[in-house]
């Protein structure tokens, strides 16, 4: 009870007390009025408080860091006007807003529609389902207030964020052609690489008009070519593989590399092949466009460590025509004993094989074993893998840079 109403109940008392001294049926009559406007409004707000609908868009395809844009359509169904509407949104954990999304609209009239936006900043990746809003409807006093949920389902997906690997140079021979697309020309795509005499068969939009008119002769550019392997990454999401706190686990380091290498691979144009398996099933995202490499950091996006197949399980169930045609990258924080032997099968199936292994004991895990992570490493080397330990995801460009020279992933 606010203070208004306790007001009127005062109110209501003083005039039935005067009545019964003075003997006025008139005071009587006003104090059952006075007494009966916070049961009025009780039963206003209880007629009013439905019939609100409400339609949320989200822009739902952002990076952490990035602010979601959420917009709120309300909608007064009924056939009264609704006054006094507040309206209070719950944020999922991960998003934050600068100020608490509450909005208030004085009256809502029947079949009117009033829209409001709000920003929330994305603080790590993942899927953010958003549910019911509440409402708040109050009679035309303001002296009773009655909440209701209303249903605005919605959905903010947040990719994960990609680290740059400019210093990664692949010789590979598995790009283009065998991923389905036409080989390059030579002297065509890639990075600049210097300015050269006009040949026969030279497209003329590759002309440098600037040099022609120095040189007095045709020039054109010339590009060099890049070239890169075709990358096979398999993300290990066995249920209790995570370790650690918050945003510095070995999920989240895990899901960032694979998000690099598939970055890597899209703006060095070769094909991708993204391959985990959690509790909602198995998933493979084949990447030869920006669109599927959205798709695949949607996989990403939404992966969660509580799958029920190893690693070395997944890796037994894929189709033998990957690993001929991808070189496979392996992602797993959890020593596998079953993964060498198989490890030697893909080795002597595809061109090379690659293990990154996220060490536990660096994201403060009880119990976890240095010796035997490193015994682990040791194994899928002698296996014929190329194995490189991450303690963060700021550890891959490090591992990229350290691969030999002329070693084909």
């Amino acid at each position: 009870m606010d203070y208004k109403q306790t007001v009127i109940i005062i109110g209501a008392g003083f005039l039935a007390a005067n009545a019964l001294l003075l003997g006025m049926g008139t005071l009587f009559f006003m104090a059952a009025v006075v007494a009966g406007i916070p049961l009025l409004g009780y039963l206003c707000c209880r007629l009013l408080a439905g019939g609100l609908s409400c339609e949320r868009t989200v822009n739902d395809r952002v990076f952490p860091g990035d602010l979601i844009g959420v917009t709120l359509s309300l909608r007064n169904q009924g056939r009264l006007p609704r006054l006094g509407v507040t309206v209070e949104d719950e944020l999922p954990p991960g998003l934050e807003a600068e100020q608490p999304p509450r909005f208030y609209f004085p009256v809502l009239w029947p079949g009117r529609q009033l829209q409001v936006s709000y920003q929330a900043a994305a603080r790590r990746r993942g899927a953010y389902r958003f549910d019911a809003l509440t409402a708040a409807v109050s009679d035309p006093p303001g002296l009773t207030e009655r909440e209701v949920p209303v249903p605005a389902p919605g959905e903010a997906i947040v990719y994960p964020l990609p680290l740059p690997m400019t210093s990664w140079v692949l010789g590979g021979t598995l790009s283009y052609a065998d991923a389905g697309r036409e080989h390059m020309a030579a002297g065509q795509g890639g990075d600049f690489y210097s300015i050269r005499e006009y040949a026969p068969g030279d497209e003329l939009r590759r002309i440098h008009w600037r040099s022609t008119a120095r040189l007095g002769r045709l020039a054109v550019i010339e590009f060099e070519r890049i070239q890169a392997a075709d990358l096979l990454v398999v993300l290990d999401l066995l249920a209790g593989s995570e370790v650690g706190e918050g945003e510095h686990t070995t999920l989240e380091t895990a899901v960032v590399v694979a998000a690099s290498l598939l970055d890597y691979a899209l703006r060095a144009r070769a094909a991708a092949v993204l391959v985990c398996q959690d509790a909602a099933g198995p998933h493979q995202v084949t990447m030869r466009s920006e669109a599927d490499y959205f798709q695949a950091l949607e996989v990403l996006a939404r992966a969660r460590a509580d799958g029920s197949r190893s690693l070395s399980e997944v890796l037994s169930a894929l189709d033998p025509a990957l690993l001929a045609r991808y070189s496979p990258v392996l992602i797993t924080a959890v020593p596998d004993p079953e993964l060498p032997g198989q490890l030697h099968q893909c080795v002597r199936a595809s061109l090379s094989c690659m293990a990154l292994l996220v060490d536990p004991a660096a994201h403060h895990a009880e119990g976890a074993s240095h010796q035997l992570f490193a015994t682990f490493a040791h194994e899928l080397a002698a296996a014929g893998a190329l194995v490189q330990v991450l303690t963060s995801p700021e550890d891959l460009p490090r591992a990229a840079s350290s691969l030999p020279v002329g070693w084909q992933l």
